[in-house]
């Protein structure tokens, strides 16, 4: 599974020239099923915090109109997704997962939908960021143990500044004074 671009960025305009941004179709439906999926997976790989099952969506075809029931479940998942991630900008949009079926009901507008892609935008962003400047607390493997396979690398904070290399000292020279340190 691969992030797919979202579309955010649709306007009145899109809608009333009708163009591709325009409608909501499959291609739609799926992209965000599919970014859901793996914002999820990013999330938990990165942070390690347990995160519920999404609710499993079935694939439409040209055919198939959503239900409430259906909308109600993928945005659902995205607010599950939302929840577990806690990323300030994504928290700042409120999901609603309160639709109801009827011809005189309201349904989601293309302002909600993007809104829908952008926190899921916004979690992968925030969190591929995260993973770029992740850095182990030390390079040395213990036991044998290669460095990935430390606990310490997956648990500690994330490392803004220099950190050591290793917090060994070598030949009596302190952890300071060593040259990888200052590097």
């Amino acid at each position: 599974m691969a992030y797919i671009d979202p579309i955010y960025d649709r306007t009145m305009a899109d809608i009333i020239q009708k163009t591709f941004k325009g409608r909501f179709n499959i291609v739609d439906w799926e992209r965000i099923v599919n970014n859901t999926s793996f914002a999820r997976e990013l999330v938990f790989s990165l942070r390690g915090v347990p995160i519920p099952e999404l609710i499993t969506m079935s694939t439409p075809t040209r055919t198939d109109k959503p239900t409430a029931a259906d909308i109600n479940d993928l945005v659902q998942n995205i607010i599950t997704v939302q929840t577990a991630a806690q990323v300030a900008a994504a928290n700042a949009y409120t999901l609603n997962a309160a639709y109801e079926n009827g011809p005189d009901k309201r349904g989601p507008d293309y302002q909600i939908v993007n809104a829908w892609e952008k926190v899921i935008d916004l979690i992968v962003k925030y969190h591929e960021m995260v993973k770029v400047v992740r850095s182990p607390i030390c390079g040395v493997g213990a036991a044998g143990a290669g460095m990935t396979r430390q606990w310490m690398f997956r648990t500690k904070r994330i490392v803004l500044g220099r950190v050591p290399i290793c917090g060994f000292a070598v030949c009596g020279s302190g952890l300071l004074r060593q040259n990888m340190f200052r590097r």
